[in-house]
């Protein structure tokens, strides 16, 4: 995904409101109980800025991996307290980045972002029992 970033600010610029919308919309579902809006919401804005890249197969291979991360902490019940807001922030920055045309800073930023969900959920599923039994 943070290659894909790159990819998409050097061939930039873009055309950003249909991601600018989708990070008020993100906005609005984070008052939400739950979080399955957020989810949605949160998949398009990676396959929205993926798909700026121009690499359809760099874009889908960058979707399927977030898909089976959310898909994994839906499953398994993984909660990361205040993670939709923190995600938020991140993207709004990403994007901003991403406007300045700055690929360096908008691939290091996509890299926080992914290791700041990544690393978590591995942690925490290394914890549950079903992932520590012997073979």
């Amino acid at each position: 995904e943070a290659a894909a970033v790159r990819l998409a600010v050097l061939r930039g610029p873009h055309s950003l409101d249909h991601i600018r919308a989708l990070l008020d919309r993100i906005d609005d579902s984070l008052s939400l109980p739950d979080h399955s809006t957020f989810n949605r919401l949160d998949l398009q804005f990676h396959r929205a800025v993926n798909e700026l890249s121009g690499n359809r197969e760099m874009a889908e291979l960058a979707e399927q991996t977030h898909r089976r991360i959310q898909a994994a902490r839906v499953r398994l019940d993984i909660h990361l307290p205040n993670r939709p807001t923190t995600s938020q922030k991140q993207h709004r920055q990403l994007l901003d980045t991403i406007v300045r045309g700055d690929h360096v800073e908008a691939e290091r930023l996509a890299r926080i972002h992914i290791n700041t969900t990544r690393e978590p959920v591995l942690r925490l599923m290394k914890e549950l029992p079903a992932h520590n039994k012997e073979d």
